[in-house]
C-alpha cells in the first residue's frame, strides 16, 4: 500500500481508537497484523507488524488505531495480559493496589469503609495515601469498571449485543451512562465499540505466572 493510501486508511472513521487504556496489570502489545500508532505520557510511535512493546502495570497508553491496512489480512493489535499480583506494598502504589481489586470486583458497591477493609488499612490512611498519590477512591471505580466492560466488548459477542446487562455487570446504573462514561474516559462510546470490535482489531488474552 503507498502513503497515500495508508493515510486514507488511518483516518477512517470505521477505525477503532481507544484511549486512556490503564489496566492493573503487565501487558504486552503486539502487533500481529498492521502497524499500530500507540502515545503514552512520554513518547509516541509506531508498532510494525510482528513488533511488541511491554506496559508496566496501571500505566496509561493510548491505542490511536492502525497507520496501514492490508486488505487481504486486516489488521489486529492483541494485549497479552499478565494476570499475576502486584509486588510487595513498598513497590506497588495504593492506587494500583485498590485498582486491581476493583477490576475484579467491578459490581461492588465501593466505599472509603470496603476499600480500606481490602487494604487492611484504616480509612483515615486510605485516604492521606490516595491524596499523597493524586487520586481518588471514586475515579478509580469509575475507570477499573469501564476497563472490565471494554475487555468484554472486545472478547464475547453477548455483551455486545446487550449493552444494559453489561452495564449492570460492572456496576454502572444504565446503559446511556456506561456509554456516556466510555466516551468522555476512552473518547469512543460503548455502543461505538460494540459495533467496530466484530472486526476483531483490538484483541486480548492472558498469561497467568
Amino acid at each position: 500500500m503507498n502513503g497515500n493510501a495508508a493515510q486514507v486508511a488511518a483516518s477512517d472513521t470505521r477505525l477503532l481508537r481507544v484511549h486512556n487504556l490503564r489496566l492493573p496489570f503487565r501487558m504486552q502489545m503486539i502487533a500481529r497484523r498492521g502497524r499500530h500508532l500507540l502515545a503514552s505520557t512520554r513518547r509516541r510511535g509506531v508498532l510494525a507488524q510482528g513488533e511488541a512493546v511491554f506496559v508496566e502495570r496501571y500505566r496509561t497508553v493510548h491505542y490511536e488505531g492502525t497507520t496501514l491496512i492490508d486488505p487481504r489480512v486486516g489488521y489486529e493489535l492483541h494485549l497479552l495480559i499478565h494476570d499475576d499480583e502486584p509486588g510487595s506494598r513498598t513497590r506497588s502504589s495504593l492506587a494500583a493496589r485498590l485498582a486491581l481489586a476493583v477490576f475484579r470486583e467491578p459490581a461492588c458497591d465501593w466505599s472509603i469503609a470496603l476499600a480500606a477493609e481490602r487494604m487492611q488499612i484504616s480509612a483515615r490512611t486510605l485516604k492521606a495515601q490516595l491524596f499523597r498519590e493524586n487520586n481518588a477512591l471514586t475515579a478509580i471505580v469509575r475507570e477499573q469498571r469501564l476497563m472490565r466492560a471494554l475487555l468484554a466488548l472486545l472478547a464475547d459477542p453477548q455483551p455486545r449485543n446487550d449493552l444494559a446487562s453489561l452495564a449492570m455487570e460492572v456496576g454502572f446504573a444504565s446503559d446511556l451512562r456506561m456509554d456516556d462514561a466510555f466516551d468522555a474516559h476512552f473518547g469512543c462510546t460503548a455502543s461505538r465499540v460494540a459495533r467496530l470490535a466484530w472486526c476483531r482489531a483490538l484483541t486480548w488474552s492472558v498469561v497467568s505466572t
